[in-house]
């Protein structure tokens, strides 16, 4: 649904007493001042819940099936019950532009698109700092490069602007540009305030919030997924490793609390 103002997209993060994700989103909630006689309806429609989905660094490539894991993702964001009004994403939607080859990037940006408009609701972009083409000492692109920068990836998704705000239910979202570009002796950088996810290995997945009147609450959702890494990959491997161990303990300690059992030791 690459239909919205802006293309669909946010790379945010909530600032109503929240920030989340990598890039910006505000969300400035509460009602509007609403005048006697207005449309009883539009009153009603502001007090009635809403949910929206926040999805944010799918990294989405060939490789480790990433494009299979995303599509996998955007079936069970389809399957909610009640269904999300609509879904922000969080940047970082193809697997990296700072220094992977153009043409692999921009297959990558093919992919994240494709799958993303299979979305059941509207969405938004928001720009991270690995879909910026070549802002890296790394880069795998000329320096000169016409594309090089957010153009390639706005381009690609439809997005008409960096940034841009919209209104639903009474709330007003804002989606920030947060790419900043520096220069450094190896040449154009790009600095971003973000946040990994899954590709540390943790389990894939997104958060549900949902807005009642000016209180916003959230919940993380995971779906089953098994990682489908490189024999190369060795830290992602440690890390997967590290976090099935900790969670392992963790329940240990559950368990025991739930039996009664000491767990100081």
């Amino acid at each position: 649904m690459r239909d919205n103002e802006n293309g669909n997209n946010p790379r945010r993060a909530f600032i109503k007493n929240f920030a989340a994700g990598t890039a910006g989103l505000g969300l400035l909630g509460g009602f509007p001042s609403i005048t006697i006689g207005e449309d009883r309806s539009r009153i009603d429609n502001l007090n009635k819940p809403f949910r929206f989905v926040h999805l944010t660094d799918m990294h989405v490539r060939r490789g480790r099936k990433g494009n299979i894991g995303y599509r996998q993702c955007i079936d069970h964001v389809n399957a909610l019950d009640p269904k999300p009004d609509f879904v922000l994403m969080g940047g970082d939607g193809p697997f990296d532009g700072l220094y992977t080859e153009k043409d692999e990037f921009e297959d990558q940006i093919d992919l994240f698109a494709t799958i993303s408009d299979e979305l059941d609701m509207p969405y938004y972009h928001c720009i991270g700092n690995h879909d910026c083409l070549g802002l890296s000492g790394r880069r795998k692109v000329p320096v000169d490069d016409p594309d090089l920068g957010k153009k390639f990836f706005m381009d690609g998704v439809g997005m008409q602007k960096p940034y841009y705000s919209f209104d639903s239910h009474g709330w007003h979202f804002v989606v920030l540009d947060c790419i900043y570009e520096v220069e450094v002796e190896h040449g154009q950088a790009v600095s971003a305030a973000w946040w990994g996810g899954n590709w540390l290995g943790f389990k894939p997945g997104y958060t549900v919030f949902t807005a009642e009147g000016d209180r916003l609450s959230w919940q993380r959702y995971t779906f089953p997924w098994d990682h489908h890494l490189e024999p190369e990959d060795d830290l992602e491997h440690e890390r997967i490793a590290e976090r099935e161990a900790f969670e392992e303990q963790q329940q240990i300690l559950l368990d025991e609390e739930l039996q009664g059992e000491p767990i100081l030791r």
